[in-house]
């Protein structure tokens, strides 16, 4: 699980946040979130508890190559009825917003702080600088001073 993790870090988390951040810096505007919703049929097919990259294209496109899984628990309808919304507001309105309740923040250049929304199974959650994600970062950071670099290998981006 460790290396799962690890690989986590290296393929996604860092170099999402890294452009996130640089993008930001250049006025882009910049908005997160983390799909944490788990569909039952998919998580049966796999060999850990946990999201995988682009485990919510069924919610947004119907079936993909990962599979054709089954919407149909509350859960499951309410999570893609929030995605659409949010999907179409940010084509048409270029912010993804949200059923009331939740705004979702963009990213800012002025301040280190990392806000992303949460797509958890009961809806919508705000997220500012979580202990887990902090906790990620600070480690990429301390060993790169430790080994002398500032890039992970293979990645044109500065670590966030």
């Amino acid at each position: 699980m460790l290396f799962l993790k690890l690989l986590s870090d290296v393929q996604f988390i860092i170099p999402i946040l890294a452009e996130a951040r640089l993008k930001a810096a250049n006025n882009w505007p910049v908005f997160l979130y983390q799909f944490d919703h788990v569909n039952k049929e998919h998580i049966s097919k796999l060999p850990f508890r946990g999201v995988v990259h682009a485990a919510e294209y069924p919610y947004l496109l119907g079936p993909t190559l990962f599979g054709n899984y089954l919407l149909d628990s509350e859960d499951d309808r309410k999570v893609q009825a929030l995605l659409l919304y949010a999907y179409g507001s940010f084509v048409k309105n270029g912010v993804p917003n949200s059923p009331p309740g939740v705004d979702w923040p963009s990213l800012s250049s002025k301040n280190k702080t990392i806000e992303f929304i949460r797509v958890i199974k009961s809806g919508l959650r705000k997220e500012k600088n979580p202990l887990y994600l902090m906790q990620k970062i600070n480690f990429w950071r301390k060993l790169s001073k430790k080994r002398g670099f500032n890039k992970i290998p293979g990645f044109p981006w500065a670590l966030p």
